[in-house]
């Protein structure tokens, strides 16, 4: 099964993501950081050339990433493709996709095509393009140093 490139070419009434979405939002940064070529050619011997050609790699392998990343199952991170903007952007669409993207089994199927040795090196390329995105833990600040006055019994001390 051959892979299928996505259309480059933008819909005519389709907004872009590009336009639509935060630059400093953690999916859209670690899709920049990602060398989604270099993994498209390191997949490329899992897919076979003959029969009908399979789904793009950067929507298989970012929807197996995600669903690791936010520990949830196949049909759960098949429902959230299909609903959430930034997934869809960290997976290669150009434009938001109404209709169905693919099915749960999808992912069975290409977990079963990769096998182990490629699906730890495909975890250890998202672990690396994802080290030092997330901002460092910050203590939240209290937002009274005192109860405010509405809130203090009478004559109580602070």
């Amino acid at each position: 099964m051959q892979v299928r490139h996505p259309d480059r070419q933008i819909p005519l009434f389709r907004t872009g993501f590009f336009e639509a979405l935060n630059p400093g939002h953690e999916l859209v940064r670690a899709a920049r950081r990602i060398d989604w070529k270099g993994l498209h050619r390191s997949l490329l011997p899992c897919y076979s050339t003959i029969g009908r050609s399979g789904k793009p790699t950067r929507l298989m392998a970012g929807l197996h990433f995600l669903k690791l990343r936010f520990g949830c199952s196949d049909a759960a991170a098949v429902e959230e493709l299909h609903e959430n903007v930034y997934w869809q952007y960290f997976c290669g669409l150009t434009s938001f996709q109404k209709g169905p993207i693919l099915e749960a089994s999808a992912l069975v199927r290409f977990r079963k095509r990769l096998g182990e040795k490629k699906l730890k090196e495909l975890g250890e390329t998202f672990a690396g393009a994802w080290e030092g995105l997330l901002p460092p833990e910050k203590k939240p600040a209290p937002r009274f140093r005192t109860l405010p006055s509405f809130l203090r019994k009478r004559n109580a001390p602070l």
